[in-house]
């Protein structure tokens, strides 16, 4: 074997095994935790012509659904890849809502342009009588906190808006928090 063969080898060796290295290393960043169950579904369920009676736009607040009104505040979450968003969910009442519903959801600025939106068939859970309740709808949110959004869900042939406050968590928000001598909002 010539001298230039064996560092031939060698170098191929090397290279092998940092590309070796490199994939185990690709795994580990890749594996951890399982990522929650997702709040979508399939396929979804007819509804009825006129079948959504009405739909709200809220959160969850104690484990309890509450709605959204005008002029509420929206908290910002920070979801687990860093980016802040509006976590909506939606109560639809009518009668034989399907467990698998098909909905569209937008976060716009008052002039109408669209920010964020989620479409497709949701998951829901029984919330009363002839009502179901969708998992988290997550709405990325780039803008200043502090500043007037609105909802619009759609489900069916109905329609359902609300304009929010956006809030910063911890943070004193002008418009939002309570005046400037106040403390911010609790974490």
């Amino acid at each position: 074997m010539t001298r230039n063969s064996a560092r031939s080898r060698r170098r191929w060796s090397t290279a092998l095994a940092l590309v070796g290295l490199a994939a185990v290393a690709n795994l580990g960043m890749t594996c951890g935790p399982a990522s929650p169950a997702p709040d979508t579904c399939d396929t979804p369920g007819p509804i009825a012509d006129s079948g959504v009676t009405s739909i709200e736009i809220g959160g969850m607040v104690d484990g309890q659904f509450v709605p959204f009104v005008d002029d509420a505040v929206a908290p910002l979450v920070f979801g687990g890849q860093g980016s802040p968003m509006v976590v909506a969910r939606l109560r639809v009442h009518g009668a034989g809502l399907p467990a698998c519903l098909p909905q569209a959801t937008q976060l716009e600025q008052l002039d109408g342009e669209v920010i964020a939106s989620e479409s497709g068939a949701m998951a829901t859970e029984p919330a009363g009588a002839d009502a179901r309740l969708t998992g988290e709808i997550l709405l990325v949110y780039f803008g200043e906190s502090a500043t007037q959004v609105r909802l619009r869900a759609t489900v069916g042939d109905l329609s359902h808006e609300v304009v929010v406050w956006t809030d910063a968590v911890g943070v004193r928000d002008a418009g939002v928090d309570a005046p400037a001598d106040a403390s911010p909002d609790a974490p």
